[in-house]
């Protein structure tokens, strides 16, 4: 007892090294053991999903381009760290023969990424106008107002969206005139799978309309999954190579008349450029590229067209600020 170690003993600890976290000294060691413990709890957290309703953004990149027809000018005026407007005119467009033209004023306060309150209206000049209201109300709560006046009668409807935001789910609560309640819901059910739905009241029709919805987020792609009430089946796939480059696929199956839509698309990020191009089933083939030309001009080509049917159109559009 208390001599030198054996030859056993000596051979074993050679083969079975102790850590030298086990040299630390007693006291230390359920501090250590805490710290581990909180390490575990940070990577089994469960990320946020976000909002239901934004839940298939991410997945519409490549199969929605921005297309137009005509020419379209922005300008905005950056009056200060929280001020700016703009001015939008589109010209030559059928869908508008005499053209548009709309009025927008902003204000941004707080982090502009995340701000705390945010208020957008446009005008134009036949009376119409669109406003929007965002204000954080706390960490967790968020409400967003919007109102469309027109003057045509019940023309006008307005809108307000309170968001709750949890650790590992979002809560949404819709409140608009007709009346129209409606309500959803999105949670992280692992660190992948991301399940929700939605459910609307409409006053005027007594009528209740649900949706049930699925997201799987992997490493590279995004699968998301959406079934109606109305027995529409919806499947979108969104495949990421690299950086740059992200193409995406979406189905649209109605079950009560029996149609399918499919529309694949690419998206692709050139640093300065952004290339959007999609087809779907009815031959519709659309393409969209907005090119950084210098730091606060951007440069905008739109072509859309149905070759079957000899149908084409293409837009050019600007951006300016400063």
């Amino acid at each position: 007892m208390g001599g030198a170690p054996s030859k056993s003993e000596r051979s074993a600890s050679k083969r079975y090294p102790v850590l030298a976290t086990s040299a630390a000294p007693e006291g230390d060691l359920p501090v250590f053991m805490q710290q581990v413990e909180e390490i575990e709890k940070e990577r089994a957290k469960l990320p946020n999903p976000g909002l239901y309703e934004s839940a298939p953004n991410e997945l519409k990149g490549p199969v929605s381009p921005d297309a137009f027809d005509g020419f379209r000018f922005d300008f905005t005026r950056i009056l200060g760290q929280t001020c700016s407007t703009s001015h939008s005119f589109l010209l030559g467009t059928p869908m508008i023969p005499g053209g548009l033209y709309q009025f927008g004023a902003n204000v941004v306060m707080g982090d502009p990424m995340d701000p705390s309150t945010f208020l957008m209206s446009k005008i134009t000049p036949d009376g119409y106008l669109d406003a929007r209201w965002n204000q954080k109300l706390s960490d967790n709560w968020k409400m967003r107002a919007k109102a469309q006046l027109k003057n045509e009668e019940h023309g006008s409807q307005a809108l307000a969206d309170f968001d709750y935001t949890g650790e590992d789910f979002t809560w949404n609560m819709k409140v608009s005139n007709g009346p129209l309640l409606g309500v959803s819901y999105l949670q992280s059910v692992t660190q992948n799978l991301a399940l929700g739905g939605e459910a609307y009241y409409h006053g005027k029709h007594r009528k209740v309309i649900s949706a049930y919805a699925g997201k799987w987020t992997g490493r590279d792609w995004v699968g998301m999954a959406t079934y109606g009430a109305m027995g529409t089946l919806q499947l979108a796939y969104l495949r990421k190579v690299g950086h740059r480059i992200r193409y995406g696929s979406e189905l649209v199956y109605n079950h009560g008349s029996g149609e399918a839509q499919t529309t694949c698309g690419v998206e692709m990020d050139l640093g300065q450029t952004r290339f959007v191009s999609s087809v779907d089933s009815t031959f519709r083939v659309a393409t969209s590229i907005e090119s950084r030309v210098l730091p606060n001009f951007v440069l905008s080509l739109s072509a859309e067209g149905f070759p079957l049917k000899d149908d084409f159109k293409f837009g050019y559009g600007a951006q300016l600020s400063f």
